[in-house]
This record gives C-alpha cells, structure tokens and sequence, in this order.
C-alpha cells in the first residue's frame, strides 16, 4: 500500500477531525485520486509527531479525516547542519534545497557573495520564497521526516554572525581533506557549510575564512559544481557522525 504523507499545520494532539481544501485537496482528490476510507499520514512542523487520518469524505471543495493514531517520528540527525549556499540559477538552487531537505539539513541561508551572478530582488523575492518552502514541503513529505527547513532571507557574506562554537566549512582546492578533519567532526555537534556561488569565493572572502578559523577542506580531484558541492559533504559528514 503506497504511504501518502502532507504537511497540515493546523493539526495537533488535541485533534480530532479536521477539513482539508486549497492546493492540499486538489493534490488529495485529482491527482492522487484519494477516496473514502484511504489514509493519509499528516505533520505540523512543530512536535514531532505523524498523524494516522482516514478520509472520511471527499467532498466538492474539501476532505473531511479522522485522526486515528500519531506516532513519535525520531530521524532527525542528533547534530545540526546549516547551509549557507549562494544564489546560484534558480534550478539548482532549487535542487539544493530538494537535496538537503532530504539529508537532513536544519537551515539554508541563501548568501550573496563577491561572484554571485545571480542578485538578490527583495520585490520578488516573497514569491521566491514561497516556491523555496513549497520545495522544501514537498521534499520532508517525500524523505519521512517531520520537521522542515527554515530558509532564511538572503544575506550578505560579511555581514552573518559567524558562531565560533560550530565546526565551519568551506572548500579550498589544494586544502585538507575530510580525512584530515575526521576528529573535529567527531567532537562537533553544529556545522555550517559556506558554499560559493559558480565561479567560487573571492580572494577577500577566503581570506576572511582563514581569519575566521574556517576549516578549509576539499572533495578530492574533481572540481564539483556548485549545487553538488553541498550534496556532496552533507552526505559525507552524515555518513562519519553515523559512523562514530
């Protein structure tokens, strides 16, 4: 039997029934084909939680479900990942939110670097904000986990609080290796990852790394794109702290 997941804020512990419309009850009855008596699994983004529901009855504007049961969900990782990406094109940006939705990731900080190509329009930026978490929904709905990742506004490199305590990242050609830093991913339990925009960070802003204690690392031979970077050494520090 296929598992249908969506994100529903509105529903908690004290929830009996509930009615669904909008964007959700179109997906539910016209693309889905959900009917009577098939069950949906539901999330809030705030406890932790799944909800078991049955749909009781599709109707023209809306589903009515029952809650029957909610279970603890326990996949978030025990250390947080922040991703300050760069606004890079829209696609794979997009895609870097799927993908690090996916592996767990706690926040995304799009950033705007010396090289971005691609500037930041704060008149347009509601809609592309909108789109982001909508992707972002879509992707914690798809992997089983409960809680969502904040996207942030846009910011400017030098002007992020860099927090000292958190074991930061970015990569430097010719640097240490993962390998070389295995311990100090052991002993962390934050990471921030600083990922440039196509044509990488400038000379300014690596400098401003090394002054900032960043641990500068490569991904080996190959030179990764910028929307595979990130995938690339989320897996690789979910991977250690899993193996520790």
């Amino acid at each position: 039997m296929r598992t249908i997941r969506g994100f529903f804020a509105k529903i908690s512990n004290n929830t009996k029934n509930l009615s669904i419309s909008g964007e959700y009850y179109n997906y539910f009855k016209n693309v889905l084909r959900l009917k009577k008596n098939d069950i949906v699994e539901l999330f809030n983004d705030l406890d932790g939680l799944q909800y078991k529901t049955k749909i009781l009855n599709v109707n023209n504007k809306s589903i009515d479900l029952e809650v029957i049961s909610s279970k603890e969900i326990k996949n978030e990782n025990p250390y947080q990942i922040n991703l300050y990406q760069s606004l890079i094109k829209n696609e794979n940006f997009e895609l870097v939110i799927q993908k690090a939705t996916e592996l767990g990731v706690n926040n995304i900080y799009p950033i705007i670097t010396e090289f971005t190509n691609h500037k930041f329009d704060k008149k347009g930026f509601d809609k592309k904000i909108e789109r982001w978490n909508k992707i972002a929904i879509s992707a914690t709905e798809q992997c089983g986990r409960v809680f969502i990742p904040k996207l942030h506004t846009p910011t400017n490199l030098h002007d992020i609080d860099i927090n000292t305590r958190s074991l930061n990242f970015t990569l430097c050609p010719y640097s240490r290796t993962i390998e070389d830093i295995k311990y100090q991913i052991e002993n962390h339990s934050e990471f921030n990852i600083f990922i440039g925009p196509e044509g990488g960070f400038s000379e300014n802003e690596m400098s401003y790394f090394k002054e900032s204690n960043f641990s500068m690392i490569n991904l080996g031979k190959r030179i990764l794109k910028a929307e595979t970077a990130p995938i690339n050494i989320i897996s690789i520090i979910n991977f250690l702290k899993q193996s520790f």
